[in-house]
């Protein structure tokens, strides 16, 4: 990794490196498949092909051209001295492939002839190792490092078919070019080469859903629970606990960035009443999508949470925001009274038992449970109508995570207020189906 590097993710020529006399090359990266100058986008094991269309006013010498697909993350973060201006910045080349191109003997190009230079180059699955060389905690986390994140621009990119961005900062960026640079020997030196131009072109690069973390894994429960109150006496009333199954993926369409399938989070509500107390009102349920992104100048060595930048953070930063999403009524959902697990732990175990509860005496023979069925979807949303999701990822300087923030109403008996439970769940974002990746191994089937 390197500091304070420019980013070389426009198109570009270099004209202070060529004599006024002469004028640089014009040089076109063409996209094979482009219907109306309609961005692509790739994924991985996608072929990515074209032409590199060069074109002269004049007589120029040409000795070699080199062609590669690039790479770059891009992170500013406020620097550690407080009274030093400015912000530190970090670039990190991670990927960089180059076109294998036959050596050019020392080629005159001549006005009104365009010279074309095929390139390919496929979508790796990962990165190589040694572009993630620092230390790490857990080996998933350095796992996690060598996968290819997505392209991640902010507001002012022309990628998304939205107006707006990804909810990416300006002080990120992650960028995938082609990039050209042509030059001649050098009359100063034989070895030596002489710029004429050098040019990129941005690709925008959806990994595929495979890569994605916990897609297969088995389901797993976020428990939080509650202590309802009386507060109108006083009392403690019974224990509310809430349970949640983590949800599915939500799936970014390979036909469209704008097109999110839906999810779903089932609750499972139980209400242990102390006393003959009858179970709460469920009265509404209110959900948002909270968009979180963690970048800095300085390799993560865990996954970041929002808990690490509570804290002084003077090379890592957050961006986080929330969209509201969908609220649900409750007041017509039903309870199911059920034996009490407290008193069925009381029945199986002796008092002397480890296993026993010391406090299910204080516990009636019964509890009360509900479930409810929480549709994530993202379709009709308004704050999603300028915006795009990109998929969850964590690289070495940035990372992109998602939960669902739930807020659960509900009245206890004689209370006058209503209280709150607040759950979040974590969600992750991917692209495409779960096997895309592998479909289409070897056909180069980018999007259109």
């Amino acid at each position: 990794m390197s500091s304070n590097l420019p980013m070389p993710c426009a198109i570009r020529n270099l004209p202070s490196q060529i004599p006024a006399k002469h004028a640089a090359p014009s040089v076109a990266i063409e996209i094979d498949g482009e219907k109306d100058g309609q961005e692509r986008t790739f994924s991985t094991l996608d072929l990515i092909e074209g032409n590199v269309v060069v074109r002269v006013t004049r007589e120029t010498v040409l000795s070699h051209v080199d062609i590669t697909f690039e790479g770059l993350s891009t992170t500013s973060a406020s620097r550690a001295v407080s009274f030093v201006p400015g912000r530190r910045k970090t670039a990190h080349n991670f990927l960089r492939l180059k076109q294998p191109i036959e050596q050019l003997e020392e080629t005159r190009l001549v006005p009104g002839q365009p010279y074309k230079f095929p390139f390919s180059f496929m979508v790796p699955e990962s990165i190589s190792p040694q572009q993630c060389d620092h230390s790490t905690k857990d080996p998933e986390v350095e796992q996690a490092h060598t996968q290819l994140p997505p392209t991640f621009e902010n507001r002012a990119s022309r990628f998304w078919e939205s107006r707006g961005g990804s909810w990416a900062p300006k002080a990120c960026r992650i960028s995938y070019n082609i990039r050209v640079v042509l030059s001649k020997r050098s009359q100063a030196a034989i070895t030596s080469r002489s710029m004429l131009c050098d040019v990129s072109r941005s690709l925008r690069i959806m990994p595929a859903a495979k890569l994605a973390r916990c897609i297969d894994f088995p389901t797993y429960y976020l428990v939080q629970e509650k202590q309802s109150k009386c507060h109108s006496l006083g009392r403690n009333l019974g224990i509310l606990q809430v349970v949640a199954e983590e949800p599915r993926p939500l799936q970014i369409s390979s036909t469209s960035l704008n097109n999110i399938l839906t999810s779903v989070i089932q609750l499972h509500i139980t209400f242990d009443p102390l006393t003959n107390t009858p179970p709460p009102q469920l009265c509404k349920l209110r959900y948002r999508l909270e968009v979180s992104t963690y970048y800095g100048t300085s390799p993560w060595e865990d996954y970041p949470t929002t808990e690490d930048m509570q804290g002084s953070q003077t090379d890592r930063e957050a961006y986080i925001t929330t969209i509201p999403l969908q609220s649900l009524n409750l007041t017509s959902s039903r309870w199911e009274k059920l034996p009490s697990f407290y008193s069925a732990v009381e029945k199986s175990t002796d008092s002397a038992s480890e296993y026993s509860v010391s406090s299910s005496k204080t516990h009636t023979q019964h509890s009360y449970t509900a479930s409810v069925t929480v549709p994530v979807n993202l379709l009709d949303e308004q704050a999603l109508d300028e915006q795009a999701l990109v998929p969850t990822f964590h690289s070495c300087l940035v990372s992109r995570t998602y939960a669902i923030e739930l807020a659960l109403s509900y009245q206890v008996p004689s209370a006058i207020c209503r209280s709150t439970i607040n759950l979040r769940i974590p969600i992750e974002v991917v692209f495409g189906s779960r096997k895309s990746g592998l479909l289409r191994k070897g056909l180069g089937g980018g999007r259109e």
